[in-house]
């Protein structure tokens, strides 16, 4: 059985959290999945950012709960492109809620999704929380961020090490509530024994390198793994809403 810790936490600077987060594992998950995580971070002022990342997680939940969507029986390719129309679906209805109320048009979210059925992993993506895997004691990002610097590292125009510190870093380029097109990355990941999964806000990768996220994840269960990455966020400044989600697959 999946092992998953998960909690939110508002940092140290901000008066507000404005992540948003679910899981949802059996009993309630669908026939056939094993999981589901999602991880939102919102944005706008006037509360709008808690407004999109609430609204976009309740929308994807609520299409991929729908008694009629029968996710267990969906081959693999046909899953991601439901996921696909789930965040459509979630970005509807954060621009229709900035319609109801003007004070919080142009509010929008970040959207990390993650699907566990038997032994795959599909993700669906927007905007720069982050999905990673903790296999064999190696870390690896299952997301691209998008956002301005980390195009421009895919492009070879800046380094890593100068994107940590860019003032720019926070700026993303996609995003659910923004505008009526959305392009959404979608992912498939076989899964492993002993395989961890790590989901995230980037209140916590802004504040602690991915060196310092692979060592606490080499150690302890889901949940403590999960407030010992918080503190880490927190005990390194705390500048944003940390949120995270860990997923432990059985280990044969």
């Amino acid at each position: 059985m999946i092992q998953i810790g998960h909690n939110s936490n508002v940092g140290k600077i901000r008066p507000a959290n404005e992540d948003f987060y679910q899981v949802v594992e059996p009993p309630e998950a669908p026939n056939g999945i094993d999981a589901i995580f999602v991880v939102a971070d919102g944005m706008g002022g006037h509360a709008a950012g808690e407004v999109a990342s609430r609204t976009s997680v309740d929308s994807v939940i609520a299409t991929l709960s729908s008694p009629d969507c029968q996710l267990g029986n969906m081959t693999e390719q046909e899953l991601l492109e439901f996921l696909d129309s789930s965040f459509n679906k979630a970005n509807e209805d954060v621009i229709e809620e900035g319609v109801r109320s003007p004070e919080k048009r142009g509010m929008g979210t970040t959207c990390t999704l993650g699907v566990i059925r038997g032994s795959f992993l599909l993700v669906a993506h927007i905007g720069d929380s982050r999905g990673y895997l903790f296999r064999d004691g190696v870390l690896s990002r299952i997301t691209d961020d998008h956002s301005v610097v980390e195009e421009e590292v895919r492009r070879g125009l800046l380094t890593p090490e100068q994107a940590w510190d860019d003032p720019r870093r926070n700026i993303i380029t996609r995003a659910i509530g923004l505008d009526y097109h959305l392009e959404v990355d979608t992912k498939c990941v076989e899964l492993r024994s002993g395989d961890r999964i790590m989901f995230c806000s980037d209140g916590l990768n802004s504040m602690i390198t991915d060196q310092e996220i692979e060592s606490i994840l080499s150690q302890g269960d889901a949940a403590s793994s999960v407030q010992a990455l918080i503190d880490a966020a927190n005990d390194a400044g705390g500048s944003d809403n940390i949120t995270v989600v860990v997923a432990d697959t059985p280990t044969r």
